[in-house]
């Protein structure tokens, strides 16, 4: 009778046990997917930055994402993408009267950007969040985009680069 009691109050616990693994699963992956829309939607201002780069054909803050193994490594990629974004902006918000290279380039960072300046708080609540993972699905997401971009706005972007290697080859 002991014996029977035993394993029935056994029984019981590896089934409890069992109930509570998987409750404690299906809440953490319901928790990884809040996680992520809300991390997607951080980078996305990052993602649009990142794109304009591979537009141009400057890939080393997105390489250096998908590289990443740790959180500096991430700053410092997003520092470099700002830095080279930035003059940009700048020059399409102040200069009142663009020739029509000027003015299709402005045109075509508003398409990617949405306006002439970066969104400095959804950067911020990115950087606070971002680890390597999330770093390499952005890098992911913003080559992607880069090329469509690229292939949008051809006279735009990629003659950029193509004129710069054949001025340096000739």
């Amino acid at each position: 009778m002991k014996s029977l009691l035993h394993s029935f109050i056994l029984i019981s616990c590896e089934e409890f046990l069992s109930y509570f693994a998987t409750y404690l699963r299906v809440v953490n992956e319901l928790s990884m997917e809040d996680r992520s829309k809300h991390s997607g939607d951080e980078a996305e201002e990052v993602v649009k930055i990142l794109s304009i780069l591979v537009a141009d054909g400057v890939y080393g803050p997105v390489d250096r994402l998908a590289r990443a193994s740790d959180v500096e490594t991430v700053y410092l990629a997003i520092y470099e993408a700002l830095r080279y974004v930035v003059p940009d902006l700048r020059r399409c918000q102040e200069s009142k009267e663009k020739g029509e290279e000027e003015q299709k380039r402005c045109n075509a960072i508003k398409d990617a950007l949405g306006a002439f300046k970066v969104n400095e708080e959804m950067i911020s609540r990115f950087m606070s969040k971002v680890n390597p993972r999330i770093a390499k699905r952005v890098a992911i997401e913003a080559l992607s985009r880069g090329l469509s971009l690229r292939s949008k706005y051809p006279e735009v972007f990629g003659s950029k680069t193509f004129v710069s290697q054949s001025q340096s080859s000739g």
